[in-house]
């Protein structure tokens, strides 16, 4: 603990001296600076996103990469990554591009990250003791030392400022890639610890990582984890899989549902597990289905038709997921809705800022905001949208129906026939689920039944986007 805490104050000097006196040791670093910000300032003022921007000065000695922006109010502040060719120095800091001022004057650091709480992490990396020293700064620019609790690298801070930390230990790894066959040998393999912004420490190093930095990754709150490895497979150079069990976690670092599978995979908003040949479709709260074997092979026979003509009529977004036969969420089908309003003509609203969810960030399509703007798709009224979400088949006739609306046409005509569950349909949803039958854009099910609270696939929200197309398109 000694050691460590006397690099920590060696890292903390370091920052502060070099924060504190970085603008005086080049005057070309002056220079350099006055050139990036005239590129780019125009663009910060015309409200133009510059994230991930990378600038070459004119004389080719720096170089400027906006790697995040930074929260702090009423400022165009940015994390950005500078580096100097000639004294072969890289550092970052926080820059507001629009006054030139330096929020974190560039410092000698390996990375630097925005916290929710509006500090910043700075980290300085050790690679020869696999030791992170690390000290919090705040928007006025004070930095204080970070008291690590574990030994370790830092990996990386997602957004909600949980940082990942690896440890290499000697670990037995199945050569496949580069040999014709398997050669277990000894090799540096990491095992991941996980802690809070705060350096509270949510997981020691008990889950199995690569030969490769990577970090422990959550998607809507929730996170796969793979323990108890006793042997990886891959390569040195590519990465590495433990053989180890998979589970979801939260963020405090409890299981959530079983940990007994061999893989779990994030994809397209979902999560799935798999145990053996089987495929199960995990809800993120311990639920799991178990899925047909042909569950991403393509649409019903039923669909297939309507299904191929929509994709003629270019009524499926580039992101939609392949996987047909599953529930849609509430973002997905605020895409399909989207893509029908631009087709028929429509003209997506450009100002969106009256349309915020708590739980909608950078992240969430486009599309949400521009629905929720039109009146198509409403939010809760806790303030949230539930992007990931299924929608029901009475929501779904409901959005339909402003679509068709908004589109010029109106009304239920009075030749429909009530559903036999039609009790069970809510007030608001009524006529909605009835003009969307008299167009013949949604139908019921089996026994003249509507199924109002029955979820929505993606291929029965397709079709009905083809059928509704059909309807405004004559």
């Amino acid at each position: 603990m000694r050691k460590l805490q006397v690099m920590m104050m060696t890292v903390l000097v370091l920052i502060l001296s070099t924060a504190s006196g970085f603008a005086a040791q080049d005057t070309g670093m002056e220079t350099a600076l006055q050139e990036f910000l005239s590129y780019y300032r125009d663009d910060v003022l015309n409200g133009t996103d510059i994230l991930h921007e990378h600038y070459e000065t004119a004389d080719d000695r720096y170089s400027f990469s906006i790697s995040d922006s930074a929260d702090i109010a009423n400022r165009s502040c940015y994390v950005v990554n500078i580096s100097d060719r000639t004294n072969n120095w890289n550092g970052y800091g926080i820059l507001d591009i629009e006054t030139g001022e330096w929020i974190i004057p560039p410092t000698d650091c390996d990375s630097l990250y925005p916290l929710p709480s509006g500090r910043f992490l700075l980290v300085s990396n050790d690679y020869g003791t696999d030791t992170s020293t690390c000290a919090y700064a705040d928007a006025e620019g004070n930095i204080t030392p970070a008291e690590m609790p574990l030994s370790g690298l830092v990996f990386g801070v997602d957004d909600e400022g949980y940082i990942t930390l690896g440890r290499r230990e000697m670990l037995p790894l199945s050569e496949t890639v580069f040999t014709n066959r398997p050669n277990v040998d000894n090799a540096e393999i990491n095992r991941l610890a996980l802690l809070n912004e705060d350096m509270e420490i949510i997981l020691d190093f008990v889950v199995d990582g690569s030969t490769q930095e990577n970090t422990i990754d959550f998607y809507d709150d929730r996170a796969m984890i793979r323990t108890g490895s006793t042997l990886w497979t891959g390569s040195i150079k590519y990465g590495a899989e433990g053989n180890g069990l998979c589970g979801l976690i939260d963020r405090s670092g409890q299981y959530v549902g079983a940990h007994d599978f061999d893989n779990i995979d994030y994809s397209f908003g979902r999560w799935f597990g798999t145990r053996g040949e089987d495929t199960y479709l995990l809800d993120g709260n311990g639920g799991e289905r178990l899925l047909p074997a042909d569950y991403s092979g393509g649409c019903s026979n039923w669909a297939k038709t309507e299904m191929e003509s929509a994709e003629q009529h270019n009524l499926l977004p580039n992101d939609m997921p392949t996987y047909y036969t599953l529930d849609i969420q509430r973002e997905e089908f605020c895409a399909l809705a989207m893509q029908l309003y631009s087709v028929l003509g429509g003209v997506p609203p450009e100002d969106t800022d009256g349309t915020a969810f708590s739980d909608c960030g950078d992240g969430t399509d486009q599309s949400v905001y521009q629905a929720a703007a039109l009146g198509i798709v409403n939010g809760y009224a806790d303030g949230t949208f539930r992007p990931r979400a299924s929608i029901t088949r009475q929501e779904a006739a409901a959005m339909l129906g402003r679509v068709y609306a908004l589109l010029g046409r109106d009304g239920v005509s009075t030749e429909y026939t009530a559903y036999a569950d039609d009790v069970r349909i809510a007030e608001w949803a009524k006529l909605y689920v009835y003009q969307m039958q008299a167009v013949g854009v949604m139908k019921g099910v089996e026994n003249n039944l509507f199924q109002p609270e029955g979820n929505y696939t993606i291929e029965q929200a397709v079709v009905t986007m083809e059928r509704l197309y059909n309807a405004l398109h004559c």
